[in-house]
């Protein structure tokens, strides 16, 4: 198993093509969307940002005021 391995996962709806786990669903250890509210914000390149946000805030605050922003400001 390459290191990277584990960051991909094939998408059912997508037709079967690989894609790529934002930072938040990875350490959630969960199937990322392709309407994920926290993927802008988390990249998969930076695990260590969600981690800190996420354990000051938790996960659902951090996705709810993501979601927010997101219907206001977007």
């Amino acid at each position: 198993m390459s290191p990277g391995e584990e960051d991909v996962e094939a998408s059912s709806d997508s037709g079967g093509s690989a894609t790529r786990r934002c930072a938040a669903c990875k350490f959630l250890r969960r199937r990322c969307s392709r309407d994920c509210v926290l993927a802008p914000h988390f990249p998969a390149s930076d695990p260590h940002r969600y981690a800190c946000v996420q354990r000051v805030f938790g996960a659902g605050n951090t996705a709810r005021m993501l979601q927010v922003i997101t219907d206001h400001y977007y």
